[in-house]
């Protein structure tokens, strides 16, 4: 028979962590008797996921909020909607429980029960640290983690923060993120039908959600200040990816005179794109790590990334494998931009060094590494 494995997480289908739950989900289904838990489900679920994958929801849709004389207690009735559910779902006796997220998904995981439990981080707690909120102080948070096996750090970086930030709880282990490298392989060989010829131009392709984090404001503005100098008609930049900020950077494009950047929204296969970019470009505040930038090498992409989580893991503690934009501001973007630009053979040299690196990235691996965490005996750190 089949262990039991339940994850939680708060949505299907969004960004870099759903894409690795996915990937987890792809490889374990068949050993496994694999749950998703999400606040609510999704009508395509089963256009992605294969029939095997069972699909649960936490959320209600049922509030006090506007029933007069009831809504002071609407907190208190969801959180007994919420423990009713999740008494409900511990009936099922789950062998494992995967907890996708840090904050409140890590919060709610504490209510289920399973043999092992396993929590992602993929936050930079040192500049983005807001799973306070989910929680009553750091003290709060450490015992929470505390509940858990292991509290997987997809970064060194991202270990080291949590330490720094709230305390170390003594169960840290840092496991990369697992990318599927066939598959990428695969899906870039379809061809591009919906995007201009670049013609002479360099292109920098950028992939994620249009939100503060990745700095595409700052992007927009390296863009003004290239053009300004009189590069304009020599390079231009594809951004992939949709989300709250679409129609704010858009209106700055247009305040900025800025036209050779493109925000191109959402595209269900990005490698088709990716493969004939000239550079990967990534503008992040600040990230766990970045998965696209990985994509990117397995795809032999140069990189040129702002200093952020998981870049040194990529390339190098010296930097060696590609262009690292130390400062994290539009005069630095647009000066490593610059750079490539006037030198075109940086490309390739920087797209040789990346093919050598990514022979890091290999997905197996990765996948036993983790796996490895499900045997309540295993100590990784022995």
């Amino acid at each position: 028979m089949k262990k039991k494995m339940l994850i939680l997480n708060d949505t299907v289908f969004s960004g870099g962590v759903e894409k690795l739950m996915y990937d987890l989900v792809m490889r374990w289904y068949k050993d496994y008797d694999i749950t998703i838990l999400t606040e609510y489900g999704s009508k395509s679920f089963y256009n992605e996921y294969p029939m095997e994958v069972k699909s649960l929801t936490y959320g209600t849709r049922i509030s006090l909020k506007n029933v007069k004389g009831l809504r002071k207690y609407n907190d208190m009735f969801c959180e007994y909607m919420l423990d009713k559910k999740f008494k409900k779902i511990n009936k099922g006796n789950y062998d494992y429980v995967l907890a996708m997220k840090e904050g409140i998904i890590t919060a709610l995981g504490q209510k289920l029960d399973a043999k092992v439990k396993l929590a992602w981080v993929h936050l930079d707690y040192k500049n983005a640290y807001w799973t306070r909120a989910a929680f009553v102080s750091a003290n709060d948070e450490v015992s929470c983690m505390k509940t858990y096996k292991n509290i997987i750090c997809v970064s060194r970086f991202i270990m080291e923060t949590i330490k720094e930030r709230i305390g170390d709880p003594g169960n840290l282990v840092v496991r990369y993120n697992p990318i599927d490298e066939k598959l990428i392989l695969k899906k870039s060989k379809e061809t591009v039908d919906d995007l201009w010829d670049k013609q002479s131009k360099i292109r920098f392709l950028s992939v994620g959600r249009l939100h503060y984090q990745k700095g595409y404001d700052l992007l927009v503005k390296a863009c003004s200040l290239l053009n300004y100098e009189g590069y304009k008609e020599r390079f231009e930049v594809v951004v992939i990816g949709e989300g709250e900020m679409e129609a704010d950077l858009k209106k700055q494009c247009v305040a900025q005179d800025v036209d050779n950047i493109s925000f191109i929204g959402y595209r269900d296969n990005p490698y088709k794109y990716l493969k004939d970019a000239d550079w990967f470009i990534s503008s992040s505040r600040y990230e766990g790590y970045s998965l696209v930038s990985q994509e990117a090498a397995i795809l032999d992409v140069p990189v040129m990334a702002t200093n952020v989580s998981g870049v040194p893991e990529l390339l190098g503690d010296n930097f060696e494998y590609g262009i690292v934009i130390k400062d994290i501001s539009a005069q630095e973007i647009a000066a490593n931009m610059k750079k490539v630009i006037d030198d075109p053979s940086l490309q390739e040299k920087y797209k040789n060094l990346i093919m050598q690196r990514k022979a890091i990235i290999n997905f197996d691996d990765r996948i036993k590494a983790i796996t490895r965490l499900f045997d309540e005996s295993y100590n990784p750190e022995e």
